[in-house]
């Protein structure tokens, strides 16, 4: 059986099939999954009383995944890096500029110029005026 991710309406049917009466291994027949993919679906995603809610779950599995991204965003976690990004920014570098005096510096991709966009974009949207091609 292949892999396959729940979405907000497999969530929903899944909800759904359990207010019915339907047992794990039945709903993962039904919604085409692995019984265990179910079983996990369930354990991290019910509400505190213990029910299954399709729209509450897709709400935790989305605030969960968000959350487990952001380590991987160096510069929400590296603190040095931000203030240097947002430094040099200021001062109407491209993220271009920024990402390859970096790589100078240290010998090493640190960080990549998309990666700087995205900052900016989503983070500090005040520093896109500094951006030559807003």
């Amino acid at each position: 059986m292949s892999h396959i991710q729940f979405t907000r309406d497999s969530r929903v049917e899944l909800a759904i099939l359990l207010n019915a009466r339907k047992n794990q291994t039945q709903c993962a027949k039904i919604l085409g999954m692995h019984r265990v993919s179910v079983c996990n679906e369930i354990k991290n995603n019910k509400d505190s009383d213990g029910i299954y809610r399709g729209g509450h779950a897709n709400k935790k599995a989305l605030k969960r995944r968000k959350k487990a991204k952001e380590k991987f965003k160096k510069l929400v976690v590296n603190k040095e890096l931000r203030a240097y990004v947002i430094r040099k920014t200021k001062i109407f570098w491209s993220p271009e500029q920024i990402a390859g005096r970096l790589k100078k510096i240290h010998k090493k991709t640190v960080i990549c110029h998309e990666t700087i966009y995205s900052f900016i974009y989503e983070e500090r949207k005040d520093l896109v005026f500094c951006l030559r091609h807003q």
